[in-house]
């Protein structure tokens, strides 16, 4: 076949579609950035033979300097894409110290031979503009504002969100789902008391919902995750339930779930849920099981057929159900973990469902796709409550916004958005953790705080705003607060590799670096290729005095990544040095770094270093310059160990002083 004629390559389930710039799994896109398709594209050109690292660099990136670890970081997120690691199928094969090749055996396809023997095309027509980020940098070399920008981590976790596509089978099956969480809340009840893993003085019950497997011939996993999903934001608005986020569930969506009791173990919970759905005509069959991890055995199993109709229909009849089994069997009120549905619109719940994917992603081209779909499913249904409520949060994370808009109208849209949210539901919780967040960047710190607190008593079990009031916590000054929240947050979802960093940041700050370094190997293990990670556990290192093995860190991290020449690791090398009475060395290395250095990006780490070379008042306008520009983070100021020798100095404090007034405090 000429090589022009060529439309899609189609390998195992996928299809990789030139044309539109899609990669396509069982019919629904997966979304890559712009430079991973490109590479996708040059390996299944170049399929079968070995493409040399060099060749990439120069073909993808002509005229640029990269390092190679920018190669290195795509083709990992290209194999989590086709799910390399927890499939059978290798599609990737890494050459040591020479390159890449495609393995997997390659069809490829005209336009013509897109459609099929029943005359429908093989490849969606839909409008997929959104689907295909735009590129971004998913390895940052500059890695000195890891102390600065708790979001720097956000790449790492791009490709592990939900997306969900098929929305009328799903929603023909979310009364189910609401049926078997009423169930297990019930179970959770009843044995609430039992329960090995406690929080606190309260004996609650932790759970992880794993995605259901689809067992009928026209397999989608995003149905299967779709049900998780319904089960877990239901089980999470009653306070018996500890529950694993969709996003610590994710990578079981492959798995055939054969061994419960080391799924429970990985995930650190008392019990796990696993189901299958099978449809067969006009019936849909889920099927469901209850497996206690302490006890090694499930608790119990169920099976439920409904007659597939109009989707809101079944869901009436489904919740007629529930009730019905709440009063005569579990004893648990059915206001607990009651139905509210949120749009009688399939299209504005898809485009909603596809707005959460996006906002899940935390980067800034998925934040503005995520703005694109809230809007949409708001325009189709303007009561749509949740729709409000996350486009405000997408607004109040301004500064991913800069290419749609001025971080002031971010806000000022957001606020909008929260405040037409709350005069339709008061209590939405998620609409009020959205405006936290708005008004902590508005210096409004105080109402900020009252907002999230208020937030938190509604939903008690998200992981996200026990992160937001925890840093909250310390910037008022209460460090342990902060921390007892921090390790909350961890507990419900201690799959995130930027939670468990982000507590070992928390306990570096209160000078535990024993108790913080368990934390940055959780963080690694989840997510190998964190350079972040790593560089935290630099800083943890030198705090317990080990300045040998600091220093072996750092110039591992230098040559595995290819990062000789990065301004960030010279400073933490030559913070090193300066701590451990290497003055002369540290002070070469300074002076490198300052030659080069024209920004403010490398402020926070040259101050480090002034510091520890006894140059405290050298550092002081660097540090006035950090506090000018932070906005929702000066406990990071406040709390650093290293900034400890100036923190006393009376015009710092004074600096300080007025910028907790300036905020709100």
């Amino acid at each position: 076949m000429s090589k022009k004629n060529v439309s899609c390559f189609k390998f195992n389930e996928f299809i990789f579609d030139i044309k539109n710039c899609q990669l396509i799994r069982d019919g629904s896109p997966i979304p890559l950035t712009q430079k991973s398709f490109e590479i996708l594209q040059f390996l299944l050109t170049n399929r079968g033979r070995i493409v040399k690292k060099e060749e990439f660099l120069e073909t993808l990136w002509e005229g640029s300097y990269v390092e190679e670890a920018n190669l290195t970081q795509h083709i990992y997120m290209l194999r989590k894409a086709l799910k390399q690691n927890g499939g059978e199928n290798v599609y990737i094969e890494t050459i040591p110290k020479n390159g890449y090749r495609f393995v997997a055996e390659v069809k490829e396809l005209a336009d013509k031979a897109l459609v099929g023997s029943d005359g429908v095309s093989l490849v969606s027509t839909r409008d997929y503009a959104h689907e295909v980020l735009s590129d971004q940098i998913l390895l940052d070399a500059d890695i000195g504002n890891v102390h600065n920008d708790a979001s720097f981590v956000a790449a790492d976790l791009d490709e592990t969100k939900l997306h969900i596509s098929s929305f009328p089978r799903l929603l023909s099956i979310i009364g189910i789902a609401l049926f078997l969480a009423l169930s297990i809340g019930g179970y959770f009840y009843i044995n609430r008391t039992s329960s090995v893993g406690s929080v606190g003085a309260n004996t609650r019950k932790s759970v992880a919902v794993l995605p259901f497997r689809q067992i009928d011939e026209q397999k989608d996993a995003k149905l299967g995750l779709g049900i998780a999903d319904v089960l877990i934001a239901k089980l999470s608005n009653t306070k018996e339930v500890d529950v694993r986020p969709t996003t610590s569930i994710m990578r079981f969506s492959n798995d055939d779930h054969s061994d419960l009791y080391d799924v429970g173990r990985t995930l650190a919970v008392d019990c796990v849920i696993s189901g299958t759905v099978q449809r067969d005509k006009d019936v849909v069959r889920v099927t469901a099981q209850l497996y206690d991890v302490n006890e090694k055995h499930p608790v119990w199993t169920a099976k439920f057929d409904e007659k597939y109709s109009d989707v809101f229909t079944l869901q009436d009849k489904i919740t007629e159900k529930i009730s019905q089994k709440l009063s005569a069997e579990l004893g648990v009120s059915s206001t607990a973990l009651s139905y509210k549905q949120e749009t009688k619109s399939a299209e504005a719940y898809r485009a909603y469902s596809m707005g959460l994917s996006y906002w899940n992603m935390h980067t800034a081209p998925a934040f503005e796709n995520a703005v694109v779909q809230f809007k949409k499913a708001i325009d189709l249904d303007p009561h749509f409550v949740m729709a409000y409520a996350y486009l405000a949060d997408t607004y109040a994370h301004t500064t991913h916004l800069s290419g749609l808009m001025s971080e002031n109208e971010a806000r000022a849209l957001g606020e909008q958005a929260a405040k037409d949210a709350l005069e339709l539901d008061p209590n939405c919780a998620e609409a009020m953790a959205a405006l936290a967040l708005i008004y902590a960047n508005q210096d409004r710190q105080n109402d900020a705080f009252d907002l999230m607190q208020r937030s938190i008593e509604i939903k008690p079990n998200d992981a996200h705003s026990l992160h937001r009031i925890s840093w909250m916590y310390a910037n008022k000054g209460n460090m342990k607060k902060a921390i007892e929240e921090m390790r909350l947050a961890q507990k419900l979802d201690p799959q995130s590799a930027y939670l468990n960093q982000f507590l070992a940041e928390m306990l570096l700050l209160d000078r535990k670096p024993s108790e913080a370094i368990p934390f940055l190997q959780k963080a690694l293990e989840i997510e190998p290729n964190s350079v972040s990670a790593r560089f935290v556990w630099i800083s943890a290192l030198e705090q317990k005095g080990l300045f040998a093995e600091a220093e072996k860190k750092i110039l591992n991290l230098r040559s595995q990544y290819k990062l000789e020449n990065n301004l960030s690791l010279k400073l933490a090398l030559a913070r090193g040095y300066a701590k451990s009475g290497r003055e002369s060395e540290a002070r070469d290395l300074l002076a490198e770094v300052l030659e080069k250095d024209r920004g403010r990006d490398n402020e926070w780490l040259i101050a480090e270093v002034l510091i520890a070379l006894g140059d405290g008042e050298k550092a002081l306008p660097r540090l006035k310059s950090i506090v000018k520009h932070t906005k929702d983070n000066i406990y990071r100021v406040k709390f650093e160990p290293n900034f400890k020798p100036v923190l006393d100095d009376p015009a710092f404090a004074r600096l300080l002083k007025e910028k907790e007034v300036e905020q709100g405090w």
